[in-house]
This record gives C-alpha cells, structure tokens and sequence, in this order.
C-alpha cells in the first residue's frame, strides 16, 4: 500500500511552522488580555458598591438627626 497520497493530504491540511508560532503568539496576547478585561470592571465595582454604601450610611444618618 502506497503512504505517498495520504502524506500529501496531510501535508495540504498541516500548518507551517511559521502559521504554528503565529497562532501561538496570538494566544500568548489573548491570554494576557483576558486577566484585564476583568480587573478593570471589578475595580469600577468595588468602586461602585462603596459609593452605594456611602449613599445609604449618610441617608440613615439624616433619618436620624431629623
């Protein structure tokens, strides 16, 4: 059984080295992208939830003195 004709198949479907570091890299940027695309709406979250916290202790303070 002649190999020949699937190794040129295979080879038609295969990626060069320089596609495979490329799409490697890609991942690389992805993977360092993914941590900040959730940090920076946590941080305005925080940020968000302390400011609601600050609404409510200064509203329960005005009840209180009037």
């Amino acid at each position: 059984m002649s190999l020949e004709a699937i190794g040129k198949l295979v080879g038609k479907h295969s990626a060069s080295p320089v596609e495979v570091q490329r799409r490697s890299d890609k991942v690389a940027i992805e993977q360092a992208a993914v941590p900040t695309m959730f940090n920076w709406p946590m941080f305005g979250m925080i940020i968000l939830g302390i400011g609601v916290v600050m609404i409510i202790v200064n509203r329960t303070s005005i009840w209180e003195v009037v």
